[in-house]
């Protein structure tokens, strides 16, 4: 019994979300509740999870029309067939990561690059959505603030009883959503948009239309098999797979407290790889995993995946027997459910949240949504990931270092910057590096240990501490005996702490062994300064 609520309640929310978000995707309506259809009976026979909801989102929706529509008309067959072919691409491409388990490949996608995308796809979602929404005519532009600023032009020009009842559908959506978070607000709003379009007239006064659903079950096709096409379509394919991957497993990952096992990342590869290939066989957009519905599906009480055949059913009987009441259905009651849709996807609180605690974070998060937003969806991902990776490589290209030393009578070294009461003992300098050292940051530390040196007087020691050191390259091993020689040749000794397993191996087949020494850092104060404290009490660094 409660699979069967589940089921059907989800089905409530499904059906008037497929039809919007095919729509959104530029393909006829009918083909959201095929990708429904296909994605239900399949996820469940391969998935790890028992609780996310599989099917048409907002997200891929948005991402295959900013992709495909330059290079075909939304809704026109050869525009239908770039979708398919889009699927099955990115369905391949998961395939591929799934046998070869490279599930955490999608790690390198981080979260504010993630979140500042979805911002701003659901920001661009919107304005896509506006033009429906005040029944205007507006060209297309490569920009989504040109496609606002169109849009706004056009507002002498607008259907009064499309905005009235667009904007009457978002607030009926968002007051229906607070009475309780399993009231079918999409369904409840769609009913009665489409009873109150009859019976008020309202095609009559300029209010567009769906004009109904074909009847029938979708079909095997293979028309989308263009491989001249392939190059053109690749990039959004790409985008689709990650992207789909990434959401998908973090809405499983949510609900994983409530299943008696794992949710496995490879699994969920193979599902959705499965989902994407078969489905563009059968009239299917790419599908992937939505929040909303998963939320219905685990609040309502859903015990096994039966309750995912349960939609299935119900999809099939809109399919066959309900298609022609979605004939009144208004095109701005469409355009209502899909911005009050997207509405949740703009995460403030993570925006302030990361604005107080990582600027830079907060700076990844900032620019991919702008990017988004001026760009478009594709290159605000690619724009996203871009500055994400630059910022690494030049975090790297930095190496962090301290100063270390101790108070008196104190035998634990700390950072002489935050404790100003340590100081290192006379004529030493301890330098702690806390990263690899490598090709790219190899003159920077060499710089900067050669600038500490000179602000110690008649030095005559340099401790290297190198605990947090994994791995040096050929050009780090290369400076490092560059800056021992020099020292030398300054009666300055340089010896070694804290050195790993690891990094003694390197050093050995470098030729560097005769330089390393296991003492630590108190120990090899010690070692040139006679009235150190004694080696039982040096085992200690912060």
């Amino acid at each position: 019994m409660a699979d069967t609520l589940a089921g059907l309640t989800v089905a409530t929310v499904l059906v008037p979300q497929g039809v919007a978000y095919a729509f959104l995707a530029g393909m006829p309506p009918i083909y959201g509740l095929y990708a429904a259809l296909s994605a239900l009976v399949l996820y469940p026979l391969l998935s790890s999870s028992r609780f996310m909801a599989v099917g048409p989102v907002a997200l891929v929706s948005i991402i295959l029309a900013s992709g495909l529509s330059p290079l075909a008309e939304p809704f026109t067959e050869q525009y239908i067939q770039l979708v398919f072919l889009t699927g099955l691409l990115a369905g391949i491409m998961q395939l591929l990561m799934a046998a070869f388990r490279l599930g955490d490949l999608t790690k390198f996608l981080s979260k504010p690059v993630l979140k500042g995308f979805v911002a701003g796809a659901a920001i661009v979602i919107s304005i896509s959505q506006l033009r429906v929404l005040l029944s205007v005519s507006v060209e297309k532009s490569s920009s989504p603030i040109f496609d606002l600023f169109g849009i706004l032009g056009k507002i002498p020009s607008i259907n009064v009883p499309s905005i009235i009842l667009g904007l009457g559908c978002i607030l009926a959506i968002v007051g229906l959503k607070k009475l309780h978070k399993l009231v079918p607000s999409y369904l409840i709003v769609v009913v009665v948009a489409t009873v109150v379009t009859y019976f008020a007239g309202l095609p009559q006064v300029g209010v567009e239309i769906l004009g109904g659903l074909p009847s029938g079950l979708p079909v095997f096709v293979a028309d989308h098999l263009l491989v001249g096409s392939v190059i053109s379509v690749l990039p959004t394919a790409a985008i689709v797979c990650f992207i789909c991957f990434i959401s998908s497993y973090s809405i499983a990952k949510a609900f994983e407290g409530l299943q008696d096992r794992a949710i496995d990342a490879n699994k969920e590869l193979l599902s959705l790889g499965v989902i994407k290939v078969i489905g563009s066989f059968v009239m299917s957009l790419p599908s992937s995993g939505s929040f909303s519905r998963s939320a219905v599906m685990s609040g309502t009480g859903s015990k096994t995946k039966v309750s995912y055949y349960i939609t299935a059913a119900a999809i099939v009987a809109v399919l066959l027997f309900f298609g022609e009441y979605f004939y009144y259905l208004p095109l701005p009651a469409l355009a209502a459910t899909i911005i009050a849709s997207v509405m949740g996807l703009i995460d403030m609180a993570l925006a302030r949240k990361l604005y107080q605690q990582d600027r830079l974070d907060f700076t990844h998060y900032l620019v991919t949504l702008l990017a988004t937003v001026c760009l478009g969806v594709v290159p605000g991902i690619v724009v996203g990931v871009v500055a994400s990776l630059l910022s690494y490589v030049a975090k790297q290209a930095r190496p962090h270092y301290v100063i270390l030393g101790s108070a008196p009578g104190d035998s634990t070294y700390r950072d002489v910057a935050q404790y100003p009461d340590c100081q290192c003992p006379a004529h030493q300098l301890i330098f702690r590096c806390d990263q690899d050292l490598f090709f790219g940051n190899a003159d920077q530390f060499y710089e900067s240990i050669k600038a500490e040196m000179t602000r110690v007087s008649d030095l005559d020691t340099v401790i290297l501490h190198i605990g947090a050191v994994h791995d040096i390259d050929s050009t780090a091993m290369a400076m490092l005996k560059a800056l021992v020689e020099e020292a030398r040749g300054q009666n300055v000794v340089v010896l070694f702490s804290e050195v790993s397993s690891r990094v003694e191996q390197i050093f050995a087949k470098a030729d560097m062994a005769y330089e390393v020494t296991e003492l630590t850092d108190q120990h090899a104060v010690a070692a040139r300064v006679p009235s150190a404290t004694t080696t039982s009490d040096l085992d200690k660094t912060d």
